[in-house]
């Protein structure tokens, strides 16, 4: 057996939740039996019927579903959905949609905001499926940014400028629904581990530069030092200029791209100006750049097509993603070769701006990394230098909090695109005979896991090589979800509030 992903057209949205997730998948063709098959596309109606009826297990749309099955849907206006405890809405938060979606009069699992009931199975024949009320590629693919509050436990929520759907919530939603058709069918389920050498997370530190003089930038590679960290700093070069070459003595680190003003242009031009010109005064001082952090944090078609026509192997851009794995995105409809690592896109100087104090924001650092270690979401952080040097504490109670924790990758943005960029050629063929699995690959990756998880909910890590006898590995129980709180629904009040921030966001650019 073969215990793979089918799916039917291959859109963009779906092919960048496997890829993140490190799956087999394949494009069906019939009579291909893959373990789950995902119906992005309904032309091929009668042979998903027959795969279902044989039984089959496929994950696809509310809308799709009334056309395979002949069920009316109703068409409703979806601005978040609420999950609740099921499995498939695992370690996950509030749903960001802010689309248009389809829903059944039939009871399912979690809640739109207006009280319908979001995702549901159903059955035919002897097949079983689950769906969505909305299309996962086309809401991965949609590039509108918002403002958006963050939730805090204690003191004043911040609020930040980012992307309108919570991609990565979108792909646990995916990911959670494959794992329980996979265990629904019995059989294990095997992606590729998402850290180097079946590490428990990995650990980022994003610096931004703005309006930082060196003695400030020199105060945050002073904690960097003193906890033998490696930083990546995206540097502001233009109040740089007579300093540059003091950016070598950062031992290290790693320096990146921010600009050389922090401005954002209308003008494509003005915006590859701004990014070649900062580069090229970086590599006069004999600094070489890979990575680029757009100012603001904006991401859009237009940004995207310059960042990668510029050259640049990654960038991070919370309009793009927030909270999320590293990803591909779509630019011209095609997926871009430059890699996108979204990052926690709250810094000490939203909190501060929010009007949190020292003790409120240490909290909510602490907050974030225990969710990210439970959920194993990667620690992408980030800050300012002009803010680290006035509050140095808060970054280091935020390093002492990832420190205390054991078996945490750390290193800079440059490494951990290194790592994911090997992960992603390492291209696997899993066959799985009675309790062996045979895994076939062209590549050599000494540092690549695989993480398998069984019908029975126990996991383990194993690392790559080419037969895994299953009756050798011990298994452990795989750690319990943190149920979701509702008083996080909180964040959704306030509407007209967020909509001066974001006005007063726009001025100050």
């Amino acid at each position: 057996m073969n215990p793979y992903i089918g799916i039917v057209k291959g859109k963009p949205g779906w092919i960048q939740i496997f890829e993140q997730e490190g799956l087999s998948y394949k494009t069906f063709q019939p009579p291909d039996n893959p373990a789950v098959l995902v119906v992005d596309d309904i032309t091929s109606r009668n042979a998903i019927l027959e795969y279902l009826a044989e039984g089959g297990h496929i994950i696809t749309s509310t809308e799709i579903v009334g056309k395979l099955l002949g069920e009316h849907m109703q068409d409703v206006k979806i601005d978040y959905i609420v999950p609740d405890a099921s499995e498939v809405f695992h370690n996950s938060g509030i749903i960001d949609v802010y689309e248009r979606g389809h829903v059944r009069k039939k009871e399912g699992f979690g809640t739109t905001d207006n009280d319908f009931p979001a995702v549901f199975t159903f059955q035919y024949r002897k097949g079983h499926g689950i769906c969505f009320p909305f299309d996962v590629s086309a809401l991965l693919l949609k590039n509108v940014s918002q403002m958006k509050y963050f939730y805090a436990k204690q003191g004043r929520f911040p609020a930040e400028y980012v992307c309108s759907v919570s991609k990565g919530e979108v792909r646990k939603l995916a990911i959670n629904s494959i794992r329980y058709l996979f265990r629904k069918k019995g059989i294990h389920y095997i992606h590729k581990w998402y850290y180097p050498d079946g590490k428990d997370n990995a650990f980022t530190f994003r610096v931004d530069t703005d309006d930082s003089g060196f003695a400030e930038i020199t105060n945050t590679f002073k904690i960097a030092e003193k906890n033998s960290l490696s930083f990546t700093f995206f540097v502001e070069v233009k109040c740089l200029q007579n300093a540059l070459h003091k950016l070598k003595d950062l031992k290290n680190q790693e320096i990146a791209v921010h600009c050389f003003e922090h401005r954002i242009f209308r003008k494509t031009e003005k915006n590859q100006e701004n990014f070649l010109r900062a580069r090229q005064l970086l590599h006069k001082t004999g600094i070489t750049t890979t990575g680029i952090a757009v100012p603001y944090g904006l991401w859009d078609n237009s940004l995207g097509a310059l960042i990668e026509s510029s050259g640049f192997a990654y960038s991070t851009e919370f309009s793009y993603a927030y909270d999320d794995f590293p990803t591909h995105p779509c630019v011209n409809t095609k997926h871009s070769p430059v890699l996108q690592i979204p990052v926690h896109p709250i810094c000490t100087g939203t909190l501060l701006y929010a009007k949190n104090n020292i003790s409120e924001i240490k909290q909510y650092f602490t907050d974030i990394i225990n969710e990210k270690c439970v959920s194993g979401e990667s620690l992408f952080l980030y800050g300012h230098s002009r803010e680290i040097s006035r509050y140095p504490s808060i970054l280091q109670h935020i390093i002492n909090e990832i420190t205390t924790r054991k078996n945490i990758w750390a290193g800079t943005y440059g490494d951990f695109y290194k790592w994911w960029k090997e992960r992603e050629q390492t291209k696997l063929e899993i066959t799985s005979e009675r309790n062996l699995l045979k895994i076939k690959t062209k590549e050599t990756n000494s540092h690549l896991h695989l993480h398998i998880i069984t019908a029975e909910g126990k996991h383990a890590l194993i690392p790559l090589q080419s037969e895994i006898d299953l009756n050798k590995i011990t298994f452990s129980q795989m750690p319990q979800p943190e149920p979701f709180d509702r008083k996080r629904l909180s964040i959704k009040q306030g509407s007209l509030k967020l909509k001066f921030k974001e006005i007063e966001n726009w001025i100050k650019r």
